[in-house]
């Protein structure tokens, strides 16, 4: 179907990003990216545009998901505690 995205983005999102930690944002290529994630090129760039708009995503993606563990860490037990689970 044209406009249905045929993969789950989530996933894709977390594989590229093992893709930059691994490579860097300047060495991974879409080549690079669409091998790891199963997704081809052209619906790489037809879903985001370019490389750079998929690292920004996976940023997001990384930081929403590091916030929400500080945040999990920082929430219980006394502040020696929580600064032990944080770290």
């Amino acid at each position: 179907m044209v406009g249905v995205r045929q993969f789950d983005e989530d996933e894709m999102i977390a594989t590229a990003l093992d893709v930059f930690w691994r490579k860097g944002l300047h060495d991974a290529t879409m080549q690079d990216l669409a091998a790891a994630t199963g997704v081809q090129r052209g619906s790489l760039y037809n879903a985001y545009g370019d490389k750079e708009a998929i690292f920004l995503r996976a940023f997001d993606q990384y930081a929403a998901q590091f916030l929400d563990a500080a945040g999990s860490a920082l929430a219980h037990g006394d502040t020696s505690a929580r600064l032990r689970s944080f770290l």
